[in-house]
């Protein structure tokens, strides 16, 4: 249910299609998804083996615009629960959207290198909008790797309508 409340609360529109503005992470949505990922983890800690759970814990990444994260849940969850066939698709999708080839590397949101860069976007420094979690990046930062997500924030090839069709899909 919070899934579908996060995707209503991201696509407004009642056709589903991406309004202006919409698609990205407001405070409504990051709360939903928080809280999905929260529910579906205390499912995962007490049935390792629910598929279920992982995958709803891996949307809830999506949602969050975190593929990063969301394919080291289906990872995860595929180890736990061998041959599930949504997590397959779920990771066939992620690696459709240019996921297989970043480093899964895990970022925090609350650390010092995205203080700094959130910092210096407010100051002013001009900035690049990360593909895969839409927040601004610093564009001088001599780094491509994104503080809030870690994933390459230079890329140009992502298909942001794929992305919104993944999170619609619950």
């Amino acid at each position: 249910m919070l899934l579908k409340q996060g995707a209503a609360a991201m696509f407004p529109t009642a056709s589903g299609e991406q309004a202006d503005g919409f698609g990205k992470i407001s405070a409504v949505t990051e709360r939903i998804y928080d809280s999905a990922a929260m529910d579906a983890l205390r499912a995962t800690e007490l049935k390792p083996d629910f598929a279920k759970a992982w995958y709803r814990k891996a949307k809830a990444h999506v949602g969050l615009r975190d593929l990063c994260r969301a394919r080291m849940d289906v990872e995860r969850g595929l180890k736990k629960c061998p041959g599930n066939a949504a997590l397959k698709s779920l990771l066939d999708e992620l690696f459709a959207l240019g996921v297989d080839m970043e480093e899964v590397r895990i970022a925090n949101h609350m650390s010092g290198a995205a203080q700094e860069a959130f910092a210096r976007v407010q100051a002013g420094v001009p900035f690049i909008t990360c593909p895969y979690c839409t927040r601004p990046v610093p564009d001088a930062s001599g780094r491509d790797v994104c503080p809030y997500c870690a994933a390459d924030a230079t890329r140009t090839d992502i298909d942001q309508s794929a992305i919104h069709r993944l999170i619609r899909k619950c």
